[in-house]
């Protein structure tokens, strides 16, 4: 549709595309890499990051089946393999070896359990499960605690961690941030390498994410984010749907293109769904409308 064509039309500068609940995101952002590949840029310098590893591979599918052998050439990722992929590469500037482990849920319990046993903490207020939630709490939304003996497991989990050449999901992202802000030619080589980003899902970002997005596109500013405030439902885990009137101020001479054409559902439907988000505060507006035949 028109509003579709003008998100894939812009293929420089910062974007940011509101589409609402079923108005082809997915198929405008895959299109919108078609186009830029169509005008000659380089598909080795895009970036496109999605948010699980099912949506990496239909992306990946859907831009075969328009481009072929280019898509290989494109870096289709979520956050945590990107930050892997760099982290392999960058690491040893940190004192870790580049072949590091990266700990599932289980093993960081084993950590978590030889952590307590080793500096004999209290196992009746320190369970493994419970200190698990809150160094995952702690490191997603980057705090201290208010709470010094849990600062103190913190820093010996770290400590233990670095011993053992492993990082957890959360260190992914933290390790990366802070390369970038403390290792400038490292960061000047990953801003030269995807020189085009694209982000998908925007609105479940958090605040380490979009540190990384906004370094990596400080210089080119070739930035394009699709997303709705009004599907954010991911808070409990660091999503921060403010990153999108973040990146307004951040971008101030972004574009901006609302989707509203409903592909999946009767208007009926919609009325009430529109008549219901309307509530919602801090909120880009848009009422959403039916392509869904005989409505």
């Amino acid at each position: 549709n028109e509003q579709q064509q003008k998100a894939v039309s812009i293929l420089k500068g910062p974007v940011i595309v509101f589409a609402g609940a079923g108005s082809g995101k997915t198929r405008t952002l895959t299109f919108r890499i078609f186009e830029m590949i169509k005008h000659n840029i380089d598909p080795k310098r895009i970036l496109a990051i999605t948010f699980t590893n099912k949506a990496t591979n239909e992306m990946r599918e859907r831009l075969h089946q328009l481009v072929g052998g280019k898509s290989a050439l494109l870096t289709i990722s979520t956050f945590h393999s990107l930050c892997a992929y760099i982290l392999r590469r960058e690491i040893t500037v940190l004192d870790y070896h580049r072949h590091f482990d990266i700990i599932d849920d289980d093993d960081q319990l084993k950590v978590i359990r030889e952590v307590i046993d080793t500096h004999n903490y209290n196992k009746k207020l320190y369970t493994p499960k419970a200190v698990r939630k809150k160094i995952n709490y702690l490191k997603t939304f980057d705090l201290r605690s208010d709470i010094l003996i849990e600062n103190d497991l913190l820093d010996h989990y770290n400590q233990l961690m670095k011993e053992m050449n492993c990082l957890d999901f959360n260190d992914l992202l933290l390790k990366v941030r802070f390369l970038f802000q403390n290792f400038p030619d490292i960061l000047k080589r990953y801003q030269h390498q995807f020189g085009h980003i694209l982000v998908d899902e925007f609105q479940d970002t958090d605040l380490i994410q979009y540190d990384i997005i906004k370094m990596l596109s400080r210089e080119h500013r070739n930035i394009f984010v699709v997303g709705d405030d009004d599907q954010s439902i991911y808070g409990f885990r660091g999503a921060n749907y403010d990153n999108i009137r973040t990146f307004k101020n951040d971008y101030l001479e972004h574009k901006m293109v609302i989707l509203n054409q409903n592909y999946r559902s009767t208007q009926t439907i919609l009325d009430g769904c529109n008549k219901l988000i309307a509530n919602n505060k801090n909120r880009e507006k848009k009422e959403l409308f039916s392509y869904v035949s005989g409505s």
